[in-house]
């Protein structure tokens, strides 16, 4: 025991990381369920019934949504496992292709809702003309369009703007030029 009282030897770190694995596991289980079965269940009901161009949006939407379930508490809950962690981290490539996969399909959802917007945006302004200039044809072409725009964009941040340093043990991603990381900040 030190002077100060503070008995430091009674602090066990890898018992107090186990107990936030199990509140994150406790707390991500029903939620990854749920997003899983929500966004199957909407993929499902989509296409069966592909009428409306809604509708489409919604399912690729909920595509997306599922991609980014898939990706995102894996990752989470990978950090809490030393074995993991050490495996995601261990190749600069490894780390840059979960990052590129966890960006692009965040992206994806944000730009796909903005898609759904300007579709109701028409569908309130103009009543009449939306059925001639929204079709199913054109709103899968706009969203192949969006993804493809993100998806670019995405790998010009990930692979041309940035590059790996090792710093403690752990390869990090640092951007290479400052002017380059001001731009892609804002995507």
């Amino acid at each position: 025991m030190n002077i100060s009282g503070n008995d430091t030897e009674a602090i066990l770190y890898p018992d107090q990381i186990l107990l936030i694995f199990k509140v994150f596991l406790f707390l991500y289980i029903p939620i990854i369920a749920s997003s899983i079965f929500g966004n199957v269940l909407i993929i499902i009901v989509v296409a069966r019934d592909k009428v409306t161009t809604t509708g489409i949006l919604f399912g690729i939407l909920a595509g997306e949504d599922l991609l980014a379930t898939c990706f995102g508490p894996v990752l989470a809950l990978a950090s809490f496992i030393p074995g993991w962690y050490e495996f995601y981290t261990a190749h600069p490539l490894a780390m840059l292709i979960n990052e590129f996969a966890i960006d692009t399909s965040a992206a994806l959802s944000t730009w796909t809702l903005v898609v759904i917007t300007t579709e109701r945006l028409l569908s309130i302004t103009m009543p009449f003309n939306v059925k001639q200039l929204m079709t199913v044809r054109r709103v899968i072409l706009a969203e192949i369009w969006t993804s493809i725009a993100v998806a670019v964009v995405q790998y010009l941040r990930l692979f041309h703007a940035s590059d790996f340093e090792k710093y403690q043990g752990f390869w990090v991603i640092f951007l290479k030029k400052f002017y380059m990381g001001r731009f892609f900040l804002y995507f």
